[in-house]
C-alpha cells in the first residue's frame, strides 16, 4: 500500500521522518516547494504492507513537531468478506418466492370462482325469467278451488 504525507506552511525547511512502530523508515523520495512567501512545503510517500501501523512526523528541529499515525488493516479480507453472498439477500429472495407463488395461486382460484359464476354454477341467473317463456295455458277455476283451504288466525 502507498501512503503519502504532505505539509506546508513552515520556515524554515521541516524534516519530514517515517516511522513504523517506532522504528524509524528511510525515504528516498521527499520533496521539498518554497512558495512565494517563502514558506516551505513538504511531500512523501512509502510503501507499506497492508497490515501496519505507520506515523508520519513533520518539524524543524528544536521546535514544533506535527504527527500523524495510521494503521492499515487488512483490506483483502474486508473485500472478500464483501464479496461473499450474505444470508440476508437469500432471506429476501425466499420471501419473494413465497409472495409470487402467493399471488399466482389467488389468480387462479379468482379465475376459478368467475368462470364458475359466468357458467351459472349454483345461483340462477338474475337475468333469468322466474316464469317460463310462452304462453300459458288458464287454468279452470273449479280446478283451483279444489285446493282451496280456509285458514283462520287465532289471537293468543
Amino acid at each position: 500500500v502507498e501512503v503519502s504525507c504532505e505539509s506546508e506552511g513552515w520556515y524554515p525547511q521541516p524534516e519530514l521522518l517515517w516511522s513504523h512502530k517506532n522504528e524509524a523508515l528511510t525515504s528516498s523520495n521527499v520533496k521539498y516547494d518554497r512558495d512565494s512567501t517563502g514558506l516551505y512545503s513538504v511531500h512523501s510517500w512509502v510503501l507499506v504492507s497492508n497490515s501496519s501501523e505507520i506515523s508520519c512526523s513533520v518539524g524543524v528541529a528544536n521546535q514544533v513537531t506535527r504527527e500523524v499515525r495510521l494503521k492499515l488493516e487488512n483490506h483483502q479480507s474486508s473485500l472478500r468478506e464483501a464479496s461473499e453472498p450474505s444470508s440476508d439477500g437469500w432471506v429476501a429472495f425466499g420471501i419473494l418466492v413465497v409472495l409470487v407463488v402467493l399471488a399466482g395461486a389467488g389468480a387462479v382460484y379468482f379465475r376459478k370462482r368467475c368462470k364458475k359464476s359466468e357458467s351459472g354454477g349454483d345461483q340462477p341467473d338474475e337475468t333469468e325469467g322466474l316464469l317460463p317463456k310462452g304462453r300459458v295455458a288458464p287454468t279452470a277455476l273449479s280446478e283451483a278451488s279444489k285446493h282451496y283451504v280456509n285458514v283462520e288466525l287465532m289471537d293468543t
